[in-house]
C-alpha cells in the first residue's frame, strides 16, 4: 500500500514489521498536562527502529491546499504535509469552510475525534510515544498513556462506551504488545491480542472500535506484507475472521450504526480501493473504481453514515480528499493539495 511519506511520523516496530501481544502490562495513565508543541526528549536506551520518528526539515506551515466544497454535516479532521519540507498543520472542514492549526509538535501523529471537541493522538512529546488528548477549542493537552520504554500509539475511540483501544509496543527490545483496550481516559488497560515478537506472524493494528464499544476490527498480517480483517470481541478477546488474507488490507472503520465496515486493498486491476463488508461477514464490496495504479484509502464514514471521506492519490501524485455517497456514487473532491498531501481523515461531529 503507498501512502504519504510523512517524515516526522515514527518508525516503530509496527511499520517495519509488527506482530502482536499483551502478556506484559500495559502502559499507566497519568492523567497529567503536557505544553503544547514541546519537543520530544529520547530516551537513551530505545532503538530508533522501535520507537523514535526521523525529523525531516522544518517550515512553519505547508501549502495548505484547495478547498473544493463544505460539509452539511459533521467536520473532518485531517493532517496537511508539505511536500519535502517535513512540515504540517493540522485541519478541519465543515459547514463553513477549511481551518488549519499549525502544529510545533513535529512527533505528532495519528489524529482522531473523541469528542466534538476534544481530539486523541499519539506523540513523543513526552519521550517514547504515548497517547494525548487535546481540546480544539483551547489547545489544551492531557497525557493518557505512559511507561518507561513502550510506545502506544493508532487510537480509535467509543465516547458512548467510555472505551478506547490502542497498539502498544516495547520500546528495549522487538516485542509487539499488542492491542489494548481500556477507558477513554486511558485509564485500566487490558491486553486484547497476545504478545509475540517482532516479525512473527499474526501482526494485529490499525484497529477501531466498534460505535457501542464492544468489538474491535482490526489488520491481522498473517503472510508477508498481506492480510485480513479480524474483530475481537472487547470483553472476552474472541477473534473471528472478517476477510479473507489479501494484498495490503489497511484503515478499517465501523459504520455509526455499527453493521459495516469500510477498509482498503489492492483490487485486482492494480490500484488500491475502498471497499466495505458487513460486519457479519460476506464479500466485500469495492466503492472506488479509479485508473489502475491510482490509489484511494483511508476512508472513513460520515457522523450518519450518509456519505465517505477519502484520500485520493493519482499517478501524476496530485494528492486529494475526496467524498461519495455510503453507496460510492457521487464522487467529487473536497480539498485538493498544492505540493501538500492529506492524511488520516476522520470525520466526527
Amino acid at each position: 500500500m503507498r501512502r504519504p511519506s510523512f517524515p516526522w511520523l515514527p518508525i516503530t516496530c509496527a511499520l517495519l514489521l509488527g506482530a502482536c501481544g499483551a502478556s506484559q502490562p500495559a502502559a499507566s495513565p497519568t492523567g497529567q498536562p503536557t505544553a503544547t508543541g514541546a519537543a520530544p526528549t529520547p530516551t537513551a536506551t530505545a532503538t530508533a527502529s522501535q520507537c523514535t520518528s526521523t525529523r525531516g526539515t522544518t517550515a512553519t506551515t505547508p501549502t495548505l491546499g484547495t478547498t473544493a466544497g463544505t460539509l452539511a454535516t459533521g467536520r473532518i479532521l485531517f493532517a496537511i504535509e508539505g511536500l519535502g519540507t517535513g512540515s504540517f498543520s493540522l485541519a478541519t472542514i465543515d459547514s463553513s469552510g477549511f481551518h488549519a492549526t499549525p502544529i510545533s509538535d513535529w512527533t505528532f501523529a495519528r489524529a482522531t475525534w473523541a469528542t466534538a471537541d476534544q481530539i486523541v493522538f499519539d506523540s513523543e512529546r513526552a519521550g517514547d510515544r504515548h497517547l494525548f488528548e487535546m481540546s480544539m477549542a483551547t489547545g489544551s493537552v492531557n497525557q493518557l498513556t505512559d511507561g518507561v520504554l513502550t510506545a502506544q500509539e493508532s487510537a480509535s475511540v467509543s465516547v458512548s462506551a467510555n472505551r478506547l483501544v490502542f497498539t502498544d509496543y516495547s520500546c528495549s527490545q522487538p516485542l509487539d504488545l499488542g492491542l489494548h483496550v481500556a477507558k477513554a481516559d486511558g485509564s485500566d488497560p487490558v491486553g486484547l491480542t497476545p504478545a509475540r515478537a517482532v516479525g512473527d506472524l499474526g501482526d494485529d493494528e490499525q484497529a477501531s472500535l466498534a460505535p457501542d464499544g464492544r468489538s474491535v476490527v482490526f489488520v491481522r498480517v498473517t503472510r508477508g506484507a498481506t492480510g485480513g480483517l479480524f474483530i475481537a470481541d472487547a470483553a472476552s478477546g474472541a477473534v473471528r475472521r472478517l476477510t479473507p488474507d489479501w494484498g495490503d488490507v489497511g484503515h478499517p472503520r465501523w459504520s455509526p450504526d455499527g453493521r459495516s465496515i469500510l477498509f482498503t486493498q489492492d483490487s485486482p486491476q492494480g490500484d488500491q480501493a475502498v471497499y466495505v463488508v458487513a460486519a457479519t461477514g460476506g464479500e466485500p464490496r469495492a466503492l472506488t473504481h479509479f485508473p489502475a495504479g491510482d490509489l484511494a484509502f483511508q476512508a472513513d464514514w460520515s457522523p450518519d453514515g450518509s456519505q465517505i471521506v477519502f484520500v485520493y492519490w493519482d499517478r501524476q501524485d496530485h494528492n486529494a480528499l475526496w467524498v461519495m455517497a455510503a453507496d460510492g456514487s457521487q464522487q467529487q473532491a473536497l480539498w485538493v493539495g498544492d505540493h501538500s498531501e492529506a492524511d488520516w481523515p476522520d470525520w466526527g461531529p
